[in-house]
């Protein structure tokens, strides 16, 4: 069988946990969106109508060992919300992702910005055409020009809806592979605003012998395939066509 170069062996120099400073690892974060002060790391998670119990905002940070801390903010500035993960090797893709997981799942999932700044994603960390193809053959057309769509919005009020989902191809084969699948779905919520229709999608595919369910770090059983842009409308039709779903959390 044809094994697939993994997304990991492009990037084996990108900065880890455990391995690189945390000072690498905020200066990966910030081609997520993360905002950098000092050793901190933050991200906006309110929307314009705002109550006082809203979440506003999450920070993370690293004292030098394994271990990375954060704290969630409600719009008064009051902390609702904080613990620790063990990040022992995990990039800062991999934490930005990871991070909602710890936090209020199914809580924190929307999230928006006044002055929206399209992700970079840099050439090593974009999935392979021919794996996406392979997954996702219509949606793998629309990489290009949904890149350049979500770019265009640059400097303008954005939405982010944050969700996943735990996947397998339709079939009957016992030995189907399972793969998790990262969204980050862009839209704007504003009478006479433009549709956006572009998500950000980070595929994630289950190592052999792992347990898709397993509450342990994701390194320990999922391979990294990569991330890219791509049209919503023609991903989510997409989806329930090719893959069976398994779990999704949103």
């Amino acid at each position: 069988m044809k094994r697939v170069k993994l997304f990991e062996s492009f990037i084996g120099e990108a900065a880890r946990v455990g391995s690189s400073s945390w000072k690498n690892i905020l200066s990966d974060l910030k081609y997520d969106g993360w905002e950098i002060n000092g050793k901190v790391a933050s991200k906006y998670i309110g929307d314009d109508e705002e109550s006082e119990d809203d979440l506003e905002k999450v920070e993370i940070t690293n004292n030098g060992d394994d271990y990375v801390q954060y704290t969630v903010y409600n719009t008064k500035g009051k902390v609702v919300n904080s613990g620790s993960f063990d990040a022992e090797g995990l990039s800062a893709g991999e934490i930005n992702y990871d991070i909602w997981d710890y936090i209020n799942e199914g809580v924190v999932n929307e999230y928006s910005s006044e002055n929206f700044t399209a992700p970079e994603l840099r050439s090593k960390e974009i999935i392979k055409p021919k794996v996406l193809a392979k997954l996702l053959p219509r949606t793998a057309k629309t990489t290009e020009e949904a890149a350049d769509r979500i770019k265009s919005f640059d400097g303008t009020a954005m939405a982010t809806h944050v969700q996943y989902f735990v996947v397998r191809p339709h079939g009957n084969k016992e030995d189907r592979p399972t793969y998790r699948i990262h969204e980050q779905q862009y839209y704007k919520w504003r009478p006479n605003d433009p549709k956006v229709d572009v998500s950000k999608l980070y595929f994630l595919q289950l190592k052999e012998g792992a347990n898709w369910n397993d509450s342990g770090k994701t390194e320990d059983s999922w391979d990294v395939l990569g991330h890219t842009f791509v049209t919503t409308s023609q991903w989510l039709d997409e989806l329930n066509r090719v893959f069976e779903v398994i779990k999704r959390v949103s």
